[in-house]
């Protein structure tokens, strides 16, 4: 890469740097940093290899060496930025004889010849074909290669030439081992190819003749049953003739492509790919470091992908299979370095599928012209296509209610089979056909959706009659009549009824019949019989078709006297042809002004529409409406550019006016169905027409900040056949005003029955949107459909139904595509409107009196706070509360409450009202110190609507009504937002936060913190910026530097108020000066210490109740501690957890060493770390993770826990029941196992919710139920795991690290996780178990300075702690040793903890084998041996063939002192436990332990005194009946304080 220092090349990871020319008269910065001072004053002399000044380098201050000797002169100012390459001081050299200047070669370099890649002859097409092919797979390998190979390979890809020279090369390769016959064969082959070259080039002579030849000489390996390698190698390159090799090369090149990188667009870093692909290469690392040089020529070979794709789409290649794959998967690449390619790839599909699903529509409109006539023919009266049955007598539509995939807009959404390869769909056909040598059989099951293909243009129809289609191009079995009109038709046809014929085909062609509207029958003008006036709408639209301007003009008068709204005209413009389209616009623009200037327009003409037309050129349409008040009747007329390009009446089916606010308009796309052949002199009939718009407002005032511009994609669609939207839905049986469709992470097929087929106008629309969207990258997108000419009354229903089958199923679709609206007209008054405002759901709402729709407003600052978050991947902070009760819904659930909270008094001047009434406005820097760090204020009920909050952080108390508290429960959610000054936080947003944690400690009710932030504020004063003067060293010549920056004495007394800035008074040149010394204005060092105090609040708040941590957007500094003090996060996927921003740390470094936030804190990093717990992949699930965490956790501190049972999972017996064995047994596994199936059979069904799943990978930690009593769960993993350290790319000599860490053994970070878990679960109010099956510490060098001594020692630490019960539990198979066995041992907390193990459980020191090291030496063996074997005459001989069964011997004896008996003995353990039926065990004994524990609380909380143990025992005893009765019930929660007798008992105590 080039920089300012010269070329540099990475070496091994190491930057070499080749400079373009050593000037010894300059020294410069090497590197990026900060100058801090000179170590040599300017004019004096340096010497080589000395310091010469001093730089700051991420916060390391480091010299620079001098490379030349001379006197310096200063050239940077000190405190500057520097870049490598920047110049420091100019030197005069001591000697400039020494200087040695670079002088360029003149020479000539050695030619090389061209490598051979053929016999053939330099120049012919497989020569170049050879050269071209091998460059290209050198450039997709990432190797540099001059030129570009795709031009010439073009030319010589699909000629019989190159296959001719092809065929030759691969016979002469084997023509040695050939016999006389064999060889004779050949040549007629040859012969063959040869022959066929005089055809002409594009005949179908040359497929067939290839695929002859390989046909052929496949049959002449076969008959010689002899191995061709050349020859099967050409049969396999051009198998299927010209066209299918020719797209066989270039799926080839784009799969070489593709398979590189796919893994790096599905990663979100570079790193992260890497990773993936030395996981997936572990044999073959230098595969790896292929992949990742080929990926760093990305722009160059994502250049050569683009050329080959419009190749493809220019050469019809996309009907064959494997390039249409490829091609699809070149459209899902994902990043912003692939968007050219992809949205390429994305326009080449959408188009195929427009143009299949045209060609469906031809078919059908054939079928049904042919069977309207052919009534004898009764079969064809109930043809189907893809389960569609047609009405012969009306030619409309009827559907079946089948289910058809969704496949909009073609394979964008699934299929990848071209919509004109299945025609018609049977429940039970198959079709066999041979011809040409081909044959083709399709073969169906029921309930398959592509049910019968068709073969060219033989289909079967539903009586499985063979039947012909015509050509598409010439179908003469549909009834073309709008061929037999122009445009001139409209103008002077042969007689008045052939004009009006022409005009009512005119509308008819868009859906506009006249006869069906009174008092729309074109008529003749009275002023000039050749103009013809429609009128549409009673009198309120008016069309003239005029031959001429000055006909139109004359005519203008009478159409005029009726009053108009709306002025249409269609004239006869013969300059047209050949006119610029500027031109054209000006000539129509002339027209309307000068009439109107004239006053020929009444105040009643609200709008006109031009259109000009003329043979063998595009029609020419524009549109003008009036501006100003229309009672004036002199104000102008201005262009509606929504409406040009579209017929006046199509226009307004679209309702284009409507986007009249926006100031800049733009058609990006237009899009018409066409089912007959095209006219290009008049109108081609369309089922409907789609137009796209790309909308935009401009800024109100230059340099004016807005949330977000609101720049949006409206597409507008008028549907003129309603089937084509209602196919397949069938109405609702009751009409609903309002409904709510609502989906989460999409919704699969067996939730919603309904999908839209291929052919529905509903695939045109997503394809129509995946473009302009793709390509503007919009969002808040808005979809509007006109059914024009539906019946509302009638088909409201079926809309309805429809479009919420639509916004279910396609819901990932559109919300992708940001589409927050899908609204329909039906008919003229009614309406079908799905909604979704805050990118969680679609609300539906229908009404039969639509009225008249007002224009589409601007987004308002709450809809541009929404846009704001959706860009950011994240939701509006006031839409959190919605998620929560939309999940809880969805759960069975709800919320009774929401209720915002926010400080009481305000934190700005539009805040939350008090006691002392609302606060008054303030200046900027009242506002910055109204609250001050350590001030303590308090929530009360905000006063204030959605949306209208004055500070960056939002707090609310939510009641939820879950499943274990069905009478609800309260929870504290606290949320930056992220719209206010980037989430950023300062004193109002610190304190607003800081009451929220204090709040819900008072309460002890769990605290929910949704982090979307950028860290703390930081600010100017911008009035003192804006002010501020500046005193210079020497005025002309600013280089120079400054002396001081002062304010004038007037800017002094107006900003120098409530001491915002301080300054020297000053007298210079007779004028009063303020120099500065202080500006107390701006934001900076108060946002660090309110930071630090809401990190102390957040630390307190996890000491004292439940705190957890969502993660979204992204978290920034001090937001990022916030959320690690909460302790418990769960992080958004696309949502960093950073200190520093990726770009900071790049200017720091001077180089792009990090890609993104991502690499920085990603999920990869802080899942890996332990930081987050869970990572989600949206919000919802973000919201649910959440929801199923506070599950476990009591209502409130010190609260019984929560009980449920999961009834659906054993309707018979009310839930999972507890006396269920365990079917899964350890001891009985072979090999290493997954420790989850042991808790997944243990626990509940479906309870058991893990966490920190990516870090400590020995260690498995988690939440569950036993016996519907929330546990916290801690269990070993047995299986080898591997630990991946990355490599920081900010230092050059990084590698990435690889630890293999054995199973049943803790090491630092798993003895971490095992301590932090015990912590987080303590705090929760959770018992817990441990299923014990560890060999002991990782005791290494590596380990141990990884300190596993200490994290070991916090195991301890956080169990002596532990205030619930705690279950130590040794499964069958498992076994304890030595360190591992004290960290857990139950004499570390004996109130609490109790040790248990299962049958065929181990437990001791060491492992027998270590202990027979020790303790059963040679000698023992051999008294063992002698002692035991007395029958035996003993040798040298024996002992030596006897010494392995003794060791065996003696290591069955050793592990005879580990067995769960010898624990019991000891008292190590309280019981053994059998396996099987350890799951009832534990759930009474569990039932029990918290009986007693909520007992003992009660009591001492009763009697406020410390009770000795000896006393509580006693206590216990006396109230065994009451834990007797709660262990016996088996169910429900356990509240022993609500029992009478232990009420009375505490009384009595108090007594």
């Amino acid at each position: 890469e080039e920089s300012k220092v010269g070329m540099k090349i990475h070496i091994d990871g190491y930057p070499c740097f080749f400079p373009e020319d050593f000037d010894a008269t300059k020294l410069c910065a090497n590197t990026t940093g900060k100058l801090l001072k000179f170590l040599v004053s300017n004019g004096e002399r340096c010497k080589v290899g000395e310091p010469y000044c001093e730089i700051e380098v991420m916060k390391t201050v480091m010299p620079l060496i001098s490379t030349t000797s001379g006197i310096i002169t200063h050239v940077a100012q000190i405190g500057c930025q520097l870049e490598p390459g920047d110049v420091l001081c100019t030197v005069v050299v001591d000697d400039p004889s020494s200087m040695k200047l670079t002088k360029p070669f003149k020479g000539t370099f050695p030619v090389s010849k061209p490598r051979k890649f053929t016999v053939s002859a330099a120049g012919s097409h497989l020569d170049k074909f050879s050269r071209n092919s091998a460059a290209m797979i050198q450039l997709l390998q990432g190797y540099h290669f001059d030129g570009d190979p795709l031009e010439e390979l073009f030319e010589v890809l699909g000629t019989i030439e190159l296959v001719l020279e092809d065929f030759e090369e691969a016979r002469d390769a084997i023509a040695s081992r050939l016999d006389e016959k064999t060889m004779k064969d050949l040549c007629l082959i040859a012969s063959d190819l040869e022959s066929s070259q005089s055809a002409p080039s594009e005949s179908a002579r040359y497929t067939n003749t290839v695929a002859s030849a390989v046909q052929n000489v496949r049959k002449i390996i076969q008959e010689r049953d002899a191995t061709f390698a050349s020859l099967s190698k050409f049969c396999d390159r051009h198998e299927g003739g010209l066209y299918a090799s020719k797209a066989r090369v270039l799926t080839v090149y784009m799969e070489m492509f593709l398979d590189i990188e796919e893994t790096f667009s599905s990663c979100a870093s570079f790193e992260d790919a890497i990773m993936l692909l030395r996981e997936s290469h572990r044999d073959d690392i230098f595969a790896v470091t292929q992949y990742a040089h080929a990926h760093a020529k990305l722009e160059r070979r994502s250049e050569l992908l683009v050329e080959i794709l419009d190749y493809i789409a220019g050469n019809g290649f996309m009907d064959i299979s494997a390039c249409h794959s490829a091609v699809h998967r070149c459209m899902n690449l994902v990043g912003h370095r692939y968007e050219k390619l992809s949205q390429r790839a994305r326009e080449i599909i959408v188009k195929k599928q427009e143009v299949s699903r045209q060609s469906r529509r031809e078919k059908i409109a054939a079928e049904r012209s042919r069977v309207r006539r052919e009534e004898s023919f009764a079969s064809f009266t109930n043809l189907s296509l893809n389960d569609h049955t047609f009405d012969t007598q009306g030619g409309g539509h009827s559907r079946s209610n089948s289910r058809v995939g969704l496949r909009s807009a073609g394979s964008l959404y699934g299929s990848e089979i071209d919509d004109s390869q299945s025609v018609f769909s049977e429940d039970d056909s198959s079709l066999s056909h041979t011809g040409g040598g081909e044959t083709i059989s399709t073969n169906t099951t029921p309930g398959s959706q592509a049910l019968t293909r068709n073969i060219g243009r033989i289909y079967l129809d539903k009586q499985n009659t063979l039947s012909r289609l015509e050509s598409y191009d010439d179908i003469s079995e549909i009834e073309n009549t709008h061929l037999q009109y122009n445009w001139d038709s409209l103008f002077d046809g042969v007689s008045e009824t052939a004009r009006f014929d022409a005009i009512e085909a005119l509308f008819l062609s868009t859906g506009v019949d006249l006869k069906k509207i009174m008092g729309a029958d074109p008529e003749p003008c009275r002023t000039d019989m050749t103009v013809t006036s429609v009128k549409l709408n009673g009198s309120d639209t008016i069309v003239l078709f005029a031959p001429s301007l000055g006909q139109a003009v004359a005519t203008l008068p009478e159409a005029s006297d009726l009053s108009p709204r709306e002025l249409a005209f269609v004239i006869s413009y013969p300059r047209l042809v050949g006119r610029d389209e500027k031109e054209v616009r000006a000539a129509a623009a002339a027209f309307v002004t000068g009439q109107n200037l004239a006053g020929a327009f009444t105040s009643t003409i609200t709008k006109v529409s031009v259109t000009l037309l003329s043979l063998d050129a595009r029609p020419h349409h524009f549109a003008f409406k009036r501006s100003g008040t229309a009672a004036s009747g002199a104000d102008a007329f201005e262009e509606m550019r929504a409406a040009n390009g579209f017929w006046p009446h199509v226009a307004s089916h679209m309702e284009v006016d409507r986007l009249d606010p926006f100031e800049k308009i733009e058609c990006v796309g237009k899009l018409n169905s066409r089912t007959r052949q095209r006219n290009p002199n008049f109108v081609t009939p369309s089922d409907y027409s789609i137009g796209v718009f790309l909308a935009e407002e401009t800024p109100k005032k230059p340099g004016h900040k807005q949330p977000q511009r609101d720049r949006r994609v409206f597409l507008r669609a008028a549907v003129y056949d309603k089937d084509l939207l209602l196919v397949n839905f069938s109405p609702n049986p009751t009409l609903r005003l309002s409904r709510t469709s609502y989906s989460d992470s999409g919704i699969s097929t067996e939730e919603t029955p309904f999908l839209p087929p291929e052919d529905s106008v509903l695939a045109d629309v997503l394809g129509s949107l995946e473009l302009a969207v793709g390509s503007h990258r919009t969002a808040w997108n808005h979809v509007f459909i006109h059914l024009v000419g539906a019946d509302a009354k009638l088909d409201l229903l079926h809309v309805e139904s429809a479009i919420d089958s639509f916004v279910n199923l396609a819901f990932a679709d559109l919300k992708r595509l940001k589409v927050v609206c899908v609204e329909v007209r039906v008919g003229d008054s009614g309406s079908v409107v799905a909604l979704n405002t805050s990118g969680l759901k679609f609300k539906i709402q229908t009404s039969l009196d639509r009225g008249i729709p007002d224009p589409h407003p601007l987004l308002n600052v709450t809809q541009r706070k929404r846009m704001v978050a959706q860009n950011l991947s994240s939701t509006y902070v006031y839409d959190f509360p919605e998620i929560f009760a939309n999940v809880l819904h969805e759960e069975g659930g709800s919320i009774s409450s929401i209720v915002e909270l926010a400080l009481q008094g305000g934190s700005y001047s539009g805040g939350v009202s008090g006691h002392n009434g609302p606060s008054s406005p303030r200046s900027s820097i009242g506002s910055i110190l109204e609250i001050l760090p350590g001030q303590k204020r308090n929530l009360v009920p905000a006063n204030r609507s959605a949306g209208h909050n004055d500070c960056g952080m939002v707090c609310w108390k939510l009641t939820l009504n879950t499943k274990e508290y069905p009478d609800g429960r309260e929870i504290i959610l606290v949320s930056n937002d992220i719209t206010h000054m980037s989430g950023s936080l300062s004193p109002p947003e610190d304190a607003v936060y800081r009451a929220a944690m204090d709040l819900a400690v008072e309460l002890g009710i769990p605290c929910v913190y949704v982090a979307a932030n950028s860290g703390a504020r930081i600010g100017l004063d911008e009035a003192v910026k804006a002010a501020f003067q500046v005193c210079w060293i020497d005025e002309k010549d600013p280089c120079k530097g400054f002396k001081y920056i002062y304010l004038s004495e007037d800017d002094y007394e107006m900003l120098g108020t409530n001491g915002r800035v301080k300054g020297t008074r000053l007298i210079e040149n007779n004028e009063v000066r303020y120099a500065l010394t202080d500006i107390c204005g701006g934001q900076g060092v108060e946002c660090l210490q309110g930071s630090g105090e809401i990190a102390s609040a957040t630390s307190r708040a996890y000491q004292s109740t439940v705190t957890i941590a969502y993660v979204t957007a992204r978290s920034v500094g001090i937001g990022a501690y916030c959320s690690r003090l909460c302790q418990r996060v769960v992080q958004h996927q696309e949502a960093p957890l950073i200190l520093t921003g990726a770009s900071a740390l790049n200017k720091v470094l001077g180089r792009d060493v990090y890609t993104s936030n991502a690499q920085i804190g990603g999920p990869k990093v802080m899942a890996s770390n332990g930081v987050s717990h869970k990572v989600v992949p949206d919000d919802v699930q973000g919201i649910k993770a959440v929801l199923n965490w506070l599950s476990y956790v009591p209502a409130s501190i010190g609260g019984a826990l929560p009980y449920y049972i999961d009834k659906g999972t054993d309707t018979l017996n009310g839930g999972d029941s507890i006396h269920r064995t365990l079917k899964f047994d350890p001891a009985a596994s072979k090999s290493p196992y997954d420790p989850r199936k042991i808790l997944h059979d243990f626990f509940d069904t479906n309870s058991f919710m893990e966490v920190m799943s990516d870090w400590g990978r020995t260690i498995v930690t988690g939440r569950a139920r036993l016996g519907g009593l929330p546990i916290g769960c801690i269990a070993v993993e047995t299986r080898m795991v591997n630990k991946t350290i990355p490599a920081d790319p900010a230092f050059p000599g990084a590698q990435i690290g690889e630890e293999m860490q054995a199973g049943q053994v803790w090491f630092p970070d798993s003895a971490f996780k095992t301590a932090q878990a015990i912590g987080d679960m303590n705090r929760e109010g959770l018992p817990l178990i441990i299923f014990a099956n560890w060999r002991g510490f990782a005791g290494g060098l590596r380990d141990m300075y990884g300190e596993v001594l200490k994290y070991g020692a916090c195991i301890v630490d956080a169990l002596r702690e532990f205030k619930q019960p705690i279950f130590v539990y040794i499964p069958r198979g498992g076994e304890l040793r030595g360190g591992a066995w004290v960290v857990i041992d139950s004499s570390i907390n004996p109130e609490q903890m109790e040790f248990y193990a299962s049958d065929g459980a181990k437990g001791g020191v060491l492992e027998p084998e270590g202990i027979v090291d020790i303790k059963f030496r040679k000698d023992d063996l051999v008294k063992t041996m002698r002692r035991t074997t007395k029958s035996l005459e003993y040798s040298s001989h024996l002992q030596k063939q006897l010494t392995p069964t003794m060791k065996q011997l003696a290591v069955h004896f050793a592990a005879l002192h580990d067995t769960p008996g010898v624990m019991l003995y000891k008292r190590a353990i309280k019981s053994v436990v059998e396996w099987e039926t350890s799951r009832e065990f534990f759930s009474l004994r569990l039932r029990r332990r918290v009986c007693e524990e909520r007992i003992k609380k009660y009591l001492r909380e009763s009697i406020k005194r410390d009770i000795a143990p000896e006393e509580m025992r006693s206590y216990l005893s006396e109230l065994e009946h009451v834990i007797d009765d709660i262990v016996d019930a088996k169910s429900g929660s356990v509240e022993p304080e609500k029992v009478t007798s232990v009420i009375e008992f505490a009384h009595a105590l108090m007594r």
